[in-house]
């Protein structure tokens, strides 16, 4: 079993598992990843599912996986074009700022 999933109790919400998704993005970027797996499948249609994705880019481009990112990050501006996270997508994932979208 993975390590977040281990230390995740069962009744923990969806914003304490983001929380813990966010404490951890800085130093810890593959835990943080981790958590929003567990995330997406704890709450698949959460109120917090954009927070989760800008989480899980975050993450990814701190472990150099830049085209996931990309990919991520893509997926994202397409499903929710009108979001308020898109700004910070295009922070993390520069190259979205020159799509002519």
């Amino acid at each position: 079993m993975d390590p977040a999933q281990a230390a995740l109790p069962d009744a923990e919400t969806e914003t304490g598992l983001l929380q813990r998704a966010q404490d951890a993005l800085g130093a810890r970027p593959a835990e943080a990843l981790a958590l929003t797996d567990v995330h997406r499948a704890r709450f698949p249609r959460g109120a917090l599912s954009q927070e989760r994705e800008v989480i899980a880019i975050g993450a990814l481009k701190a472990l150099g996986r830049g085209g996931e990112a990309r990919a991520r990050a893509d997926r994202f501006v397409a499903e929710h074009p009108s979001s308020a996270y898109r700004r910070r997508i295009e922070v993390l994932v520069p190259e979205l700022r020159s799509d002519p979208r």
